[in-house]
């Protein structure tokens, strides 16, 4: 029996954080060589140029505040906004529908349904870099022979990586790691 062929793939782009994933997702989709697949993240999405050069759908315009110095009521607020988001992450991408994942402290999803939906005009791209959730999304019946891993390495000086994830997850840490 011949195997059907596809034409359109979901491609996976898997690297270490700040190496430049979004860069290269967004210049390909630029070239009209690929579409964003939908993510979805609890997280607040990145303050880019540009709100889609962040590989995160916007869910809210709330923003979460990471300070650890913050007011109870402030807290309350992000307890909030950070429930309303998993609420809504769960209606998309759980219960069949996706694959959930739990990464940086925060929770992400991919709604299979709607790869499925894209797909049929373009290939695909999505970050992860959760290998069970890739794993997952590899064992779904629904996307077989549709995905392909790419795994990136970078030559950029792990300080200066360091310095980058540091500038953009807007944390504190000790700079003798």
């Amino acid at each position: 029996m011949k195997e059907e062929v596809q034409s359109n793939y979901l491609f996976i782009l898997v690297a270490a954080s700040a190496v430049g994933k979004s860069v290269l997702v967004n210049k390909l989709c630029e070239e009209g060589l690929w579409q964003k697949a939908p993510k979805y993240s609890t997280r607040n999405n990145r303050d880019t140029e540009e709100k889609q050069d962040d590989d995160v759908l916007k869910i809210d315009d709330d923003i979460i505040d990471e300070n650890k110095n913050i007011s109870d009521e402030q807290k309350h607020k992000n307890t909030k906004i950070r429930l309303a988001r998993m609420s809504e992450l769960t209606e998309l991408c759980s219960h069949k529908k996706g694959v959930v994942y739990y990464k940086n402290d925060n929770i992400y999803g991919v709604s299979v349904l709607e790869i499925l939906e894209r797909l049929e005009q373009s290939h695909l791209s999505v970050i992860i870099s959760d290998f069970h959730a890739i794993d997952k999304l590899k064992k779904d019946k629904r996307l077989e022979n549709r995905i392909k891993v790419l795994y990136l390495a970078s030559t950029i000086d792990e300080k200066l990586l360091f310095a980058r994830f540091k500038e953009r997850e807007n944390k504190q840490y000790q700079e003798d790691l």
